[in-house]
């Protein structure tokens, strides 16, 4: 009968763990931040493109007021939106 082979042992120093579960732990955290901030970027430059528009809809329907209710609807909601979206003048 053979001896059994002799076991052998891996030795990882400490560091190494403390960096690894620190990587674990810290990845995805900061893949949320980065995720939330273009997000956030995204948001505000899609609102700076839209207020141009706002902006001369409505300033058009300050000097031109409308007539019908439909037109004053229209007007109301669009100086809505303009506060909303943050434009200046709004």
């Amino acid at each position: 009968m053979t001896p059994p082979p002799p076991q052998r042992t891996v030795s990882v120093p400490v560091y190494v763990l403390m960096v690894g579960l620190a990587m674990v732990v810290l990845s995805p955290i900061l893949a949320i931040v980065a995720s939330t901030k273009i997000s956030e970027r995204s948001l505000a430059e899609s609102n700076r493109k839209w207020c141009s528009l706002v902006i001369t809809l409505d300033d058009a329907y300050k000097e031109t007021p409308p007539t019908t209710a439909a037109g004053k609807n229209v007007a109301e909601s669009l100086h809505r939106l303009r506060g909303e979206l943050g434009c200046p003048g709004g």
